[in-house]
């Protein structure tokens, strides 16, 4: 169905409330001063799916909306990777700055020659469409199952803003809501929107369901100090360092009844 004026409609909702869902997690990462919980590979991903994509979305004049709408996603997201070098990693504020400044030249370099390439190879429009838009799902993808992992692995998602998740749940609907109204449909633009409604969802219903087993007894939050594991944890750069895990109560039962039976020193 071609109807520019409901695509625009979709477009515009979808650009306000992308262009906001990012701002509940910056404000989160704030009041907390660290980036916790939230999985820098999950983040650059994103940005570098923005990336990819944007040129595109303009080389094929899809809706203005659409173009801000991704452009604006890409620069918040870029945001949170940098509150995490300055709140965790302790980097000092001019070399944010600098680096800051740095990163959005190179991705202007980079969006500027993928659109020169779609100009400069139009015979070539349907390859290069692929390609870019092959690369583009690949990084939201990528970008999503990190940040699932990390919930499931841990059965703990309170570091992840719930209105960020269904915010941007719906900017995906309205993304795709778009795309339905535009004639010929976008099936390669669809093929990396349709990622963000799915993943959100299963987001969604990770941190209900642990936040429910948490709240029914079966698990609980222990601090790092009370708990130690038999295998020497190991750090990554991509992931959290935790400081509140979850732990099922029969095996924290067990790791008490253990420390009961261990015989006291004499004085």
């Amino acid at each position: 169905m071609d109807s520019p004026i409901a695509s625009n409609i979709f477009g515009i909702a979808g650009l306000i409330i992308w262009s906001l869902e990012l701002l509940p997690q910056i404000r989160l990462n704030y009041i907390r001063k660290s980036t916790e919980g939230v999985s820098l590979l999950c983040f650059s991903s994103w940005y570098l799916s923005g990336i990819v994509l944007d040129p595109y979305l303009v080389f094929t004049k899809k809706s203005p909306a659409l173009i801000v709408q991704i452009s604006i996603f890409t620069f918040l997201t870029l945001i949170i990777l940098y509150q995490h070098f300055y709140f965790d990693r302790k980097i000092a504020l001019k070399k944010i700055i600098i680096s800051f400044v740095i990163v959005m030249s190179l991705s202007i370099l980079v969006t500027t020659g993928i659109y020169k390439i779609f100009e400069n190879f139009s015979e070539y429009e349907f390859t290069i469409s692929l390609v870019v838009t092959i690369l583009s799902s690949l990084f939201m993808l990528g970008g999503f199952l990190p940040q699932v992992y990390e919930i499931y692995s841990t059965k703990n998602g309170e570091a992840i803003s719930k209105v960020f998740i269904c915010m941007d749940f719906s900017g995906g609907c309205c993304a795709i809501l778009s795309l339905a109204f535009m004639v010929p449909f976008d099936w390669m633009s669809f093929a990396t929107y349709i990622i963000v409604p799915v993943f959100e969802f299963i987001q969604f219903w990770l941190i209900i369901y642990y936040s429910s087993v948490v709240k029914t007894g079966k698990v609980e939050y222990i601090d790092d100090d009370a708990y130690e594991p038999q295998q020497p944890r190991k750090l990554s750069l991509w992931k959290r360092t935790h400081r509140r895990r979850t732990i099922a109560n029969t095996d924290k039962t067990n790791i008490e009844m253990g420390n009961k039976n261990t015989p006291t020193p004499e004085a």
